[in-house]
């Protein structure tokens, strides 16, 4: 369908506006259907176009930076390597749009009241939606996305750090590669998205739902997970890969450090894995989420849980001699029989060396967990949070206690 010939002279002007050329002037328009229309390559940065129709067109390299596009809809349209950072898009719709590699730094993605009515006379507020768009390496940092839809998009290798997604549906989205660092997924809703090697280095990922989601693959340094939903869509699947490492850790153990390699596990998702009776002494867990893990009979002596996050988590009868708990989390853990004591140090050749290290909690949550019949020796639990512990049939050997 041909171009209304004063809108396409309207566009030309502003070219020449973009440019600061003679005879330019500023597009402003509202409620117009460029569907279906190619504008490769050319300049709307700043115009005006309030709820305008974009659908299915050709949008390739094309400028919208700072330019008002409040409710204006986008479905199908291609936009690779389009830029639309400062830009209004409060309300916009990119359902099924291409955005590969397109720059949205710092736009508004906010809802937008759109000019429809209900049935009680009141506007209605409708999210951004990027529903099954393929943004691919697009940049959106430091932006407000909140309650967007970006269901099913895909999000391979996207630069989405400093970013704020709370209450963002991402169901079934493909995050691969995604850098999310700093970002804000506070209520997210993620279940069954990809995450493989996503960065979420610092990102605060609270009361988020991750039902079928595998984060083992990822990159979770300083990532805030309290209160998060997390479940596995195939514990045998991490099982498997999670193998090789293990093996390593016993080689490493036997040979005393010469063949093998130390268990390094930190800021792994492992939850739910079965760990029973495995000997996992002088392992790292710093930071790791082992929620519903279980780990009786396990041997822990001297490994590191410092920051782990071990909500239920099973510890029956295993040996944490010397291991470290500092700040863990270990609500509603069970720890009947465990053994929280010293362990006394082994020179390189084999000779005892009188030195002993206790094991350490410190700012360590262990509200309602269950430690019936454990052992403490010389446990300091000053700074534990210790609200509904069960110590019945516990022994307690010089422990310093709260209050």
């Amino acid at each position: 369908m041909a171009m209304d010939k004063k809108l396409a002279q309207s566009i030309a002007a502003h070219q020449r506006f973009v440019k600061s050329r003679q005879g330019g002037v500023r597009l402003s328009v509202r409620d117009v259907d460029f569907s279906g229309h190619r504008f490769n390559r050319l300049s709307f940065a700043y115009a005006g176009l309030v709820a305008c129709n974009f659908m299915d067109c050709q949008l390739v390299e094309a400028n919208f930076d700072g330019a008002d596009l409040f409710g204006s809809n986008f479905s199908g349209a291609n936009l690779a390597r389009a830029r639309m950072a400062r830009a209004d898009l409060r309300g916009a719709n990119f359902e099924r749009a291409t955005l590969m590699d397109a720059k949205m730094d710092q736009a508004n993605l906010q809802p937008g009241k759109i000019m429809r009515w209900d049935g009680g006379g009141d506007q209605v507020l409708t999210p951004v939606s990027f529903s099954q768009a393929n943004m691919a390496g697009i940049q959106i940092k430091s932006t407000n996305l909140s309650r967007a839809n970006l269901s099913k998009a895909f999000l391979q290798s996207a630069s989405l750090e400093e970013s704020d997604f709370s209450a963002v549906n991402l169901m079934g989205a493909d995050l691969s590669g995604a850098r999310l660092c700093g970002a804000k997924l506070t209520k997210a809703v993620l279940d069954d998205a990809r995450l493989d090697g996503a960065d979420l280095t610092g990102a605060d990922l609270r009361d988020a739902s991750l039902r079928n989601v595998d984060l083992s693959a990822c990159v979770l340094a300083g990532c805030s997970l309290e209160g998060a939903v997390l479940s596995l869509p195939n514990p045998q699947d991490l099982a498997g890969r999670m193998m090789p490492l293990l093996a390593a850790h016993q080689a490493w153990l036997s040979s005393d450090g010469v063949r093998g390699q130390r268990g390094v596990f930190d800021g792994k998702v492992l939850v739910g894995l079965d760990l029973r009776a495995r000997v996992l002494s002088g392992a790292t867990f710093r930071g790791t989420v082992l929620t519903g893990a279980d780990l009786s009979r396990a041997t822990l002596s001297l490994a590191d849980f410092t920051d782990a996050r071990m909500d239920d988590v099973q510890l029956d009868d295993c040996d944490l001699s010397g291991a470290v708990l500092l700040r863990a989390s270990l609500r509603g853990a069970r720890l009947r029989g465990a053994r929280l004591q010293p362990i006394e140090l082994i020179a390189p050749d084999g000779l005892r060396t009188g030195r002993f290290v206790a094991t350490r909690l410190g700012g360590t949550d262990l509200t309602g967990a269950d430690l019936t019949g454990a052992r403490l020796d010389r446990v300091d639990l000053t700074q534990c949070i210790l609200t509904d512990v069960d110590l019945t049939a516990a022994t307690l050997i010089e422990c310093r206690l709260p209050g």
